[in-house]
């Protein structure tokens, strides 16, 4: 029988950045490249509570999208 658990919660921004410590920032996804910070954004989409940005890594052209949930009174 299997037992039903809890998503995982996804971390913010905020969160990934404390944990990052001194990093230089996102890191491309590629295992191959790794480059850190080296990102330029080529769209982005503002929804309800949250505004997705379509990055692509300036050094091997690997895209990746990131999820930024927006905080405040409203929320």
């Amino acid at each position: 029988m299997t037992t039903m658990t809890e998503p995982k919660a996804r971390k913010t921004l905020a969160e990934m950045a404390r944990e990052a410590g001194n990093a230089l920032g996102l890191r491309c996804p590629n295992p191959e490249c790794r480059a850190a910070g080296e990102f330029s954004v080529c769209w982005v989409r503002h929804y309800p509570g949250r505004i997705m940005r379509r990055r692509v890594c300036r050094v091997c052209g690997r895209r990746t999208t990131t999820v930024e949930r927006v905080q405040g009174e409203n929320q």
